[in-house]
């Protein structure tokens, strides 16, 4: 009933890396649970019910280790759920870049709520600068579209036709 302070002291623990990370959110995938129980990892209905019913786990099982974490403090038993991380977002794809800080994803929850289209997330400076003319940023913008629809969709994804694409910008 005692969860170890640090993972450091919890080496039977399987842990992998992490795509990314966030402050004040709790992140993490469910793809390895999606491609294990379909074999494939695409965006569809049977998947999508999977990822939710993972995620679902997933979000219950930090909301019980926070409350243990709080009443291993010594927090009072009625408060120790003020601690919590809120499920914010579903991204069905995310493209994390080198730089940190910097993806793009399409989101498709928000807060619980079913979007009806996806809603096109870009974070970081670098993907989404005012310095940079709007023709390019729409034509950057297309790209990450397409990339993403195709990953979603289980296609393969040409780096040489999206390099030829970022050339055909230089050039122009």
């Amino acid at each position: 009933t005692n969860v170890p302070a640090s993972l450091s002291y919890f080496p039977q623990s399987i842990r992998h890396a992490a795509l990314t990370s966030d402050t004040d959110s709790t992140i993490f995938t469910v793809q390895d649970w999606v491609k294990w129980m379909t074999g494939r990892l695409v965006v569809d209905d049977e998947c999508n019910r999977i990822a939710a019913t993972m995620i679902f786990f997933a979000a219950e099982t930090i909301t019980h280790i926070l409350a243990r974490m709080s009443a291993n403090f010594g927090i009072e038993t009625k408060r120790i759920h003020q601690i919590a991380m809120k499920n914010e977002f579903k991204f069905d794809v995310f493209v994390p870049t080198q730089v940190g800080k910097h993806y793009f994803a399409f989101i498709s929850c928000q807060e619980g709520n079913v979007l009806i289209e996806y809603d096109l997330e870009v974070k970081g400076v670098h993907l989404k600068s005012s310095n940079v003319p709007m023709a390019i940023m729409k034509k950057a913008e297309a790209m990450m579209k397409d990339i993403m629809d195709a990953a979603k969709d289980g296609k393969a994804i040409s780096i040489a036709e999206k390099l030829e694409q970022v050339a055909a910008i230089e050039r122009e």
